[in-house]
């Protein structure tokens, strides 16, 4: 055995240490799914995970392969000119590592084994390269991820009518056995589910007008299991979403749009949509355009013993979409990189030729994941959702609770179930508008309309005022003048349903005509 100076390890046999320092130590996995969009949708795995292992060192005789480190070099190989013409510089520690081929590939034999960090030093009078910053020595471990059970990545992507992307639909499917009532219940609670009500508010009023061109839709969605111990605080992000696109097309016929940055800590945020650049690709033949962070939405959708993420609603307007109209199919990617986590599990730690713990730089674990979408168009066009409007108005109709239990009446007895979206819980105050010194209530109904769901939101908001009735005493001249309470109600209605409108308008019709009928029995005649 033989010690090197300044408290460098003993060797065995005829091993050198030297105490430089990795300039990056990074463990990387990447996984490839791909799904199809369809009426026969489908997921999976494209080809087998794969890993790498990737420790850089510069020669640079100053910060990481310092002189200090050539120094060791030389004392070593003059003690053992017989060496193989390598260093050790450090310890790679690996801690679990079930879910990789590692233990084979590398011959690991504990739990939490070391391999020992090497690198190609020379001797005699080529010492003086070792510090001349003139080479990196890089080494590289492969491995084989095992494949997880786990979907990690997916795309939603829809063809949206301009007119309708201010009420995307609600997903009321539910893996975990819940009811479509109790999936609004959950909805509702969640800050996502009271941004999207604010949002209802504010374009409920407006009339929907006709607008040419179509949009594309597509969030992206990441989930990866729940780690043991101290949750961290991962923060995935999309690098490059790209669509093919078959021509080379004039930019200024697309624009894209974000929607959903706001973030739960700052109710003030501005979630106005957020204009992004995008670029054409003429060597993929493809649109393309980074994306950014990721949101954790584990609470709004109720994942349990999961982590969920979603990028910002991106939307994709198309103001000449014959290129489109052309395609079998829309082929789509995403590329998602997940800093500090590995799927398999795998973590690491760097300990230098001394035996302490390297913090500066730590062992980075990345995750990759590249998400392919191909969209079937003629299911797509099928699939579209629709969304009718009405504006109703009753004239002297007090607007009270009365009035709001009337309309649940009446779509309940058109087979819907309702329920007091806005202010929340049936028993609240409506909400009083100083400034158009009205009351406000919002409602939600459903019903399964086949194998799609159909969803109004009904928006009941009217004012009160004091109303003058005069009548003639018979037998004179003389009026008597009372004064009686009245009022004017509004029903504003937006519903959503996919493939075809016509089901929908004749229950909005429906409930007009209800309305109205029972309506004119409470009116404050003058």
């Amino acid at each position: 055995m033989t010690t090197l100076q300044d408290g460098l390890p003993a060797g065995n046999g005829t091993e050198i240490f030297a105490r430089a320092l990795l300039r990056r130590a990074e463990i990387t996995e990447e996984y490839a799914v791909e799904q199809e969009i369809s009426e026969n949708p489908s997921t999976g795995y494209t080809e087998r995970p794969a890993g790498r292992i990737e420790l850089e060192l510069p020669y640079d005789g100053y910060r990481w392969f310092t002189r200090d480190a050539r120094n060791d070099v030389a004392v070593g190989l003059a003690a053992h000119p017989e060496s193989d013409g390598t260093a050790v510089i450090g310890h790679l520690l690996l801690r679990n590592d079930a879910r990789t081929s590692l233990r084979a590939s590398l011959d690991l034999s504990s739990e939490h084994a070391s391999v020992p960090i090497k690198v190609p030093v020379s001797g005699g009078d080529k010492l003086d390269q070792l510090i001349a910053d003139r080479q990196t020595c890089v080494t590289t471990y492969d491995f084989d991820p095992e494949t997880p059970k786990l979907i990690p990545a997916r795309l939603d992507i829809e063809l949206l009518d301009p007119d309708s992307l201010d009420l995307r639909p609600i997903s009321l499917r539910s893996e975990d056995g819940r009811t479509a009532g109790d999936v609004i219940d959950h909805f509702l609670s969640t800050y996502r589910g009271r941004q999207y009500v604010r949002q209802i508010l504010a374009s409920i009023r407006q009339q929907a007008s006709f607008k040419d061109g179509l949009t594309l839709g597509i969030v992206v969605q990441l989930t990866l299991p729940a780690q043991e111990g101290p949750v961290r605080d991962l923060i995935p992000e999309i690098t490059r979403v790209a669509i093919d696109w078959p021509t080379i097309t004039f930019l200024r016929t697309m624009q894209l749009y974000e929607v959903g940055q706001d973030s739960p800590d700052d109710p003030e945020a501005d979630d106005r949509p957020k204009k992004r650049q995008v670029r054409y690709n003429p060597v993929d033949r493809c649109i393309e355009w980074k994306s950014g962070p990721m949101k954790d939405v584990s609470d709004a959708v109720g994942g349990k013993g999961l982590r969920v993420f979603e990028s910002p609603l991106m939307l994709l307007s198309i103001r000449q979409p014959a290129a489109l109209y052309a395609q079998r199919e829309l082929c789509a990617r995403a590329e998602i990189q997940i800093s500090g986590y590995l799927l398999s599990g795998l973590d690491g730690r760097v300990y230098d030729a001394t035996g302490y713990i390297r913090q500066r730089p730590p062992v980075e674990l990345i995750t990759k994941v590249r998400a392919t979408a191909r969209l079937i168009l003629d299911d797509a066009f099928a699939r579209r959702e629709f969304s009718p409007n009405q504006h109703l108005f009753f004239d002297e109709v007090i607007p009270d609770k009365a009035r709001v239990t009337d309309v649940m009446t009446a779509l309940r007895d058109r087979g819907f179930e309702v329920r007091q979206a806005w202010p929340a819980g049936s028993d609240s105050e409506p909400f009083y508008d100083e400034k158009r010194a009205t009351v406000s209530w919002l409602l939600v109904a459903h019903r399964q309309e086949g194998p799609d769901d159909m969803i109004v939101w009904i928006l009941v908001e009217g004012r009160s005022f004091a109303t003058e009735r005069r009548t003639l005493i018979p037998g004179g001249d003389v009026r008597h003048l009372t004064t009686l309470p009245s009022g004017e109600l509004r029903v504003f209605i937006r519903g959503t349903l996919a493939r075809d409108s016509n089901e929908l308008t004749r229950e909005i019709n429906a409930l007009h005509s209800r309305l109205r009928e029972q309506f004119d029995r409470v009116r404050q005649r003058r």
